[in-house]
């Protein structure tokens, strides 16, 4: 579903801030794999998802959707085939317009518009068939504003809008991370039910160790723009944080020392 090869990227390159955020980093990715990418504070995770995303070109490397080279195919060209939930909940929706306004675009992705009406009966009814699982209670409110909801709504509908269509690829960047612990935890129970209900291709950068081995079928780890230990099935089954650690320990040569990850 997702193959990339080589991919290297350098921020600010020949100036003295200089980073190389990407290192030659190669990463595939099956259909319908659900994998946690967890990593030290600036080890490449958000980066890895905008070169995915097409948010800016790498300096070098390929990347590869669905078996189609899009490695110089713009954000927008991409976004037909890839949904994505931010850390901020006010980046995936606009505050001014209504949950229904939402879904019906989101369930538009990839596809010509026209000057038909947006939000049908028809249509109607299959936002709350949607929303009415979540026991929220957005199904009561599809007129409502999304700027009069809290951030925890906000980021379930975000994450609505983003598997309405069944993309591709879904692409979950630290989305709890902006929520208190009681919501976060709601949250990653939904992400885990959409994403098995849809049979979602998912990315899910987490700073929580303990989230990253009990979802998703696949945990990616990465320090310094590189790939240092990918484990899945039984082998993540078996890990525990402090396997992690030792691993990190073991691969990146090192002491994990980094106060933005949680442990439990």
């Amino acid at each position: 579903m997702l193959l990339v090869q080589s991919l290297t990227k350098t921020f600010f390159p020949g100036t003295v801030d200089e980073v190389v955020a990407l290192r030659e980093l190669s990463l595939a990715v099956q259909p319908g794999e659900f994998v946690t990418l967890i990593g030290s504070n600036g080890a490449g995770k958000s980066t890895l998802l905008n070169a995915i995303a097409g948010v800016f070109r790498c300096d070098s490397g390929r990347i590869s959707l669905n078996g189609e080279d899009v490695t110089s195919q713009a954000e927008h060209r991409r976004a037909g085939s890839i949904a994505r939930v931010y850390q901020d909940p006010k980046l995936g929706t606009a505050p001014g317009m209504s949950i229904e306004e939402h879904l019906a675009m989101a369930a538009l992705r990839g596809q010509p518009r026209s000057l038909a009406r947006g939000v049908t009966n028809a249509a109607r009814e299959r936002f709350c068939a949607e929303l009415e699982p979540l026991g929220i209670g957005l199904d009561q409110r599809l007129k409502a504003p999304v700027g009069t909801l809290s951030g925890g709504q906000r980021q379930a509908l975000t994450l609505i809008m983003a598997a309405i269509k069944k993309p591709s690829l879904l692409l979950l960047d630290e989305h709890t991370a902006s929520l208190d612990p009681k919501t976060a935890a709601r949250i990653i129970e939904l992400t885990d039910s959409v994403v098995r209900e849809h049979e979602l291709t998912t990315l899910m950068v987490t700073h929580n160790m303990e989230h990253a081995l009990r979802y998703g079928s696949r945990l990616v780890m990465m320090h310094q723009g590189r790939v240092v230990l990918d484990v899945s099935g039984a082998e993540k089954a078996r890990y525990t944080v402090l396997d992690l650690i030792a691993a990190f320990e073991r691969q990146a040569g090192e002491k994990f020392v980094d106060d933005t990850v949680l442990l439990t």
